[in-house]
């Protein structure tokens, strides 16, 4: 009778295995991910530091959060649910949410991604070692302006005064002759929204709108180019004369902190004039 109990048992034990379908392993499995997930949700923070030239760009502070996504199963027959991380960083210039990360228990590791208009990308990867995380942040793959961050969940706000950052927003003024003419250049970081404020942060190169204001007329553009690399500011005028269009292309290489040695060009007349231009700050 002991010998019937035991065999009973262990078919119904088989029984119970092979009831369990693929699905019931998939399902587990998103599970046993999101209660893994689950256990690092919190705030983590602390400063955000260039690797570039060390510069601290302030306090960031990095959310996560578990969730569920649904995507296409491997087979292509319909949808399954995949366990995936949030993440939310707060920054002095932009607040950016991160949907549909990645968090692997096994390494530790997180990857989150966000593409913003016209084709640019920030990529936030890192380690999560107990309530610490060190990522790196980037824009476009480029590594070399990207920044690093190392962050403690639930630490107190910094207040130290070295987190204070620079100014993400700056307009310049400069003054001087191109040729004989009295000019000011104005430059004004251009950025379209708070998040591309934040992307800006960590590529090699910036938008900027340029405007030249002479005695008696001023030409500008919102689409100037400076190279941060070589300190080369770069942009093109539009002007009409006569319902004719003409070109005027503006060079400036930066000196110093203070001074650029300008050109620009003028299409109509074939004529260039040049000059230095001094911070009027």
């Amino acid at each position: 009778m002991k010998k019937l109990l035991v065999l009973g048992i262990t078919l119904l034990t088989l029984a119970s295995c092979t009831d369990k379908n693929v699905d019931d392993y998939r399902r587990d499995r998103v599970n046993q991910n999101y209660a893994k997930a689950k256990a690092k949700e919190g705030l983590y923070r602390g400063l955000l530091i260039l690797d570039r030239d060390g510069t601290n760009l302030g306090e960031v502070a990095l959310e996560i959060k578990a969730s569920m996504t649904t995507k296409e199963n491997p087979e292509g027959t319909g949808t399954e649910t995949h366990a995936v991380i949030l993440g939310k960083i707060s920054h002095q210039s932009a607040t950016l949410l991160f949907n549909q990360g990645t968090y692997d228990d096994a390494t530790g590791t997180i990857v989150f991604t966000m593409t913003l208009q016209e084709g640019k990308v920030l990529k936030v990867f890192g380690t999560i070692t107990g309530n610490k995380i060190k990522a790196s942040i980037v824009a476009n793959d480029l590594y070399h302006y990207g920044a690093t961050m190392e962050l403690v969940k639930d630490a107190p706000p910094t207040t130290t005064p070295d987190s204070t950052p620079p100014p993400i927003l700056t307009m310049e003024k400069y003054v001087g002759k191109l040729g004989d003419i009295d000019v000011v250049m104005t430059l004004q970081l251009s950025y379209d929204n708070p998040a591309q404020n934040f992307y800006y942060l960590f590529v090699s190169n910036r938008t900027v709108q340029v405007s030249l204001d002479f005695k008696d007329f001023r030409i500008g553009t919102d689409a100037g180019n400076l190279e941060l690399d070589t300190q080369k500011l770069t942009a093109t005028f539009i002007a009409t004369s006569g319902g004719d269009s003409y070109k005027n292309k503006f060079d400036c290489n930066r000196i110093d902190k203070d001074t650029w040695s300008c050109s620009l060009y003028n299409s109509a007349s074939n004529n260039t004039l040049k000059g230095t231009l001094k911070s009027a700050q």
